[in-house]
């Protein structure tokens, strides 16, 4: 017979179960056997908890239909076995369970007693008295109202009466859908009732504790907004309300008449601890910047959470404390090996994670040991669960406290990394202040302009590039380089100008302009810019020199203007990330061998988009962020046969690209093909039609969104 042995609470909490397993296999225990003739147990006045297992009988009845009268009649005699456990387990399992044990009173006198069984999740147990022929019986469980108790406490308790000089046959039925646990137990009156104000104090304490720890995070919580401080919460919350769940306390003081949430809460709550405790350890031990494959891992782990937390209560609780209780066990290893690792790299708080972790399991250990008898029953074997909790809970809190002072102090010497870098940097820069950035600033005069001055806008950014200038320039002297681009640059500026905008700055070859008006202006320049090269490429064909070409990128969005420098020399400067998309934009010139892209942001807030001709190029993630783009070409600067084809076309290119988004690249393939034979020129046919052919020979995953990868 396939047996497991745990303790009364054990099965649903982290790391125990595995643990068990393994001393069921170390101790030299004689687990079961078969035995008919029990001995009976002799009743006292003070019992303090005296297991009945040992004195008693146990018997499968695989399938639930055996009868009290049966068994009675011995008809199942032959399947009684004996135990030496405490407390035996069977784990999860469809089968009733028989206890059948008898009572002997040796007094002149009646003797009241208790029997209890510690384990408040069972649901349905029967106790069968036999009297004058027939059967009495008591019916308890958590599948009844907490009301229909005979007395009134979180562990299941029969009020037994035994006559004088008596010997009594008691049969125990027990159901359950939950772990098969029997801790079945005999008390004096006196020392229950000791028993249980014990109980209450030690438990209260406990939850005070517990509440006390999460109430003044929440302070610092509201006090610093640092999430590991809700998540630490949170599971607190979670795991003290699975402790009181699985001590029977909730169903006896939360939700006596509702059964079914009495029921089923367990699983929900080991579910909930677990994100939670998985949340608050990611952010913890700092995994998301420093362990990019526990990273993944944690993140799968909550998201499988989050789902067996609600699916546990949708399903059957069987079912349901199987998944969130292996989903626990695989949680905690992972986050104590996350633990172990962030301690080999001397990473402070982790001693504590690792501590408090450990503290929990010794508290678990002795718990168990003290279930199977190898340690006596004590304060500490018998509230060593209590005890290890509430330590760990204070741990993680220490380490919370030490991990806010490690980071203040790091994100100080950052401080003052920056101010220190900042400092160089502004002794290089030149004093000069553009007259728009006074507008901007809000300045009539550049005597007003102070270091530091800064201000929020949105704007148009756009950058503008010359293609192969480096070859171009190695042609040249210095001389001839500078005045190449000085004519080159007072050309384009002008198209700047005239729309309203103004240039930030010159890179090299590369212009960086602001619009602060219509997106419209800023479109209007990138055509004009175009138009302008045009006549440029024209006058150096006059002079037999050969033509140039230029990339230009436009996005809109929020960024920061103001000066930046020392009192002897000012800059103006504009930072955001509306800036970097900009120039990742003109650079995506090349890659698709378009002249003008500009973003979805300028196109939606465009005053008159109907005088633009738009087609759109691609979905992108740039690096470093995490939200993909829509990019468009303006193709008002093309000369008037290569735009009147594209006007033509772009019908059937949006139907290839619908059809390259959703996944459907051998139609996609076809469309390209016949856009590319009416169009060779074009280069954006030419790019899908080589990515359509990519795809079919190696196919994206489940995930495929039509988005590209931009480095």
């Amino acid at each position: 017979m396939n047996v497991s042995i745990y303790s009364s609470n054990a099965p649903e909490i982290f790391f125990l179960r595995p643990a068990l397993k393994l001393m069921a296999l170390l101790l030299p225990i004689a687990m079961l056997s078969p035995d008919l003739n029990a001995t009976p147990f002799l009743l006292s006045r003070d019992m303090d908890g005296l297991f009945l297992a040992p004195r008693a009988q146990l018997l499968e009845d695989t399938n639930g239909t055996f009868t009290v009268e049966e068994i009675d009649a011995g008809l199942h005699d032959k399947a009684f076995i004996s135990t030496d456990i405490n407390a035996p387990g069977f784990g999860f399992t469809d089968s009733v369970w028989w206890i059948r044990f008898e009572v002997n009173n040796e007094e002149d006198r009646a003797m009241d007693w208790k029997l209890e069984l510690a384990y408040p999740m069972l649901d349905e147990i029967t106790l069968f008295k036999k009297h004058d022929g027939g059967f009495e019986k008591i019916v308890l469980g958590d599948h009844r109202p907490f009301y229909n108790r005979l007395i009134p406490y979180r562990n299941f308790l029969f009020p037994l009466h035994e006559r004088p000089r008596s010997t009594q046959i008691y049969y125990l039925r027990v159901a359950t859908s939950s772990s098969m646990n029997l801790p079945v137990q005999a008390w004096s009156d006196g020392l229950l009732v000791q028993k249980i104000d014990t109980e209450k104090t030690l438990l209260g304490a406990y939850a005070g504790v517990m509440i006390a720890m999460a109430l003044y995070n929440l302070f610092i919580f509201a006090s610093i907004r640092d999430r590991s401080y809700l998540y630490y919460i949170l599971f607190v919350a979670g795991f003290l309300l699975f402790m009181f769940t699985l001590n029977g306390l909730a169903f006896q003081y939360l939700w006596p008449n509702w059964i079914w949430w009495g029921n089923n809460s367990l699983p929900f709550f080991i579910g909930f601890s677990s994100i939670w405790g998985l949340m608050f350890g990611r952010k913890y031990l700092r995994i998301s910047s420093s362990m990019p494959i526990f990273y993944r891992i944690f993140n799968a782990l909550i998201i499988i959470a989050i789902a067996a937390s609600l699916f546990s209560l949708l399903v059957d609780y069987a079912l349901a404390i199987r998944i969130t209780t292996l989903l626990s066990i695989i949680g905690s290893a992972v986050a104590i090996a996350a633990g172990v690792v962030q301690t080999a790299r001397r990473f402070r708080p982790a001693y504590y994670y690792i501590l408090a972790w450990f503290t929990l399991l010794v508290g678990m250990i002795l718990f168990a040991l003290k279930t199977f008898g190898i340690l006596p029953a004590n304060f500490l074997t018998n509230w060593s669960m209590q005890i290890g909790s509430a330590l760990e809970v204070v741990l993680l809190s220490f380490g919370l406290a030490d991990r806010i002072n490690i980071l203040q102090n790091e994100k100080q010497q950052a401080q003052i990394e920056i101010l220190e870098s900042r400092q160089r940097m502004l002794e290089s820069f030149a004093r000069f202040v553009p007259g728009e950035f006074l507008q901007h600033l809000e300045r009539s005069d550049i005597l007003d302009v102070n270091l530091g001055d800064a201000t929020k806008k949105r704007l148009v950014v756009l950058f503008s590039d010359i293609r192969n200038f480096t070859g171009l320039s190695e042609q040249m002297d210095p001389e001839e380089t500078f005045r190449f681009l000085n004519t080159y640059l007072d050309r384009v500026s002008q198209a700047i100008d005239r729309h309203g905008g103004f240039i930030d700055k010159y890179i090299g070859d590369a212009v960086m302009a602001l619009y602060a008006g219509d997106p419209d202006l800023a479109v209007k320049s990138a055509i004009e810019m175009r138009r302008l090269l045009r006549e440029y490429n024209r006058d150096r064909a006059a002079e037999s020199l050969r033509p140039i070409e230029m990339g230009i990128g436009l996005h809109t969005g929020e960024t920061m203007l103001g000066t930046v420098g020392s009192r002897k020399r000012l800059d103006t400067t504009v930072i955001g990330d509306t800036v970097n998309v900009a120039s990742r934009l003109e650079s995506l010139t090349k890659v698709f061998r378009i002249p003008v892209l500009v973003t979805g942001d300028v196109c939606s807030h465009l005053k008159n988009p109907e005088q633009f001709s738009f087609r759109e190029v691609d979905l992108v993630r740039l690096k470093g962020r995490r939200s993909a783009i829509q990019i468009f070409e303006v193709f008002d600067c093309d000369v008037d046969d290569c735009r009147n084809r594209k006007l033509e076309l772009l019908p059937v290119y949006k139907q290839g690209l619908e059809l390259y988004r959703t996944g459907n690249f051998l139609e996609a393939r076809a469309i390209f093909e016949r856009l590319h034979d009416d169009d060779a020129e074009d280069s954006l046919y030419e790019t899908y039609l080589r990515r359509c052919n990519k795809l079919l020979r190696e196919p994206p995953g489940p995930g495929w969104q039509g988005i590209s990868r931009m480095r």
